[in-house]
């Protein structure tokens, strides 16, 4: 990945959960899995990802089948898929 990637990605990712993060966060957690695991214990909150309107605790649906669908690849093969999405939108 480079520098214009991950600055794309932290854009992303910022705008995405909006919370200000790291400049190198990529940098700071390399694999998917790492990127993945900070997010969750350190900027998304319980409520963030679970607190439904009117009070229920649900995962959205299709939410769990697609951060399951995530874990299972590989770090070339997130990396093609982040890559393709990035083209798409320039």
């Amino acid at each position: 990945m480079d520098s214009l990637m991950t600055i794309e990605l932290k854009n992303r990712l910022q705008s995405s959960v909006g919370k200000t993060l790291s400049s190198t966060i990529v940098f700071d957690h390399p694999t998917v899995a790492a990127l993945a695991e900070y997010l969750e214990r350190n900027v998304l909150t319980i409520a963030e990802k679970s607190k439904q309107p009117g009070g229920t605790n649900n995962i959205h649906a299709g939410q769990g089948a697609a951060v399951s669908e995530v874990e299972q690849l590989s770090d070339e093969e997130a990396e093609a898929v982040l890559a393709k999405e990035l083209s798409g939108c320039a």
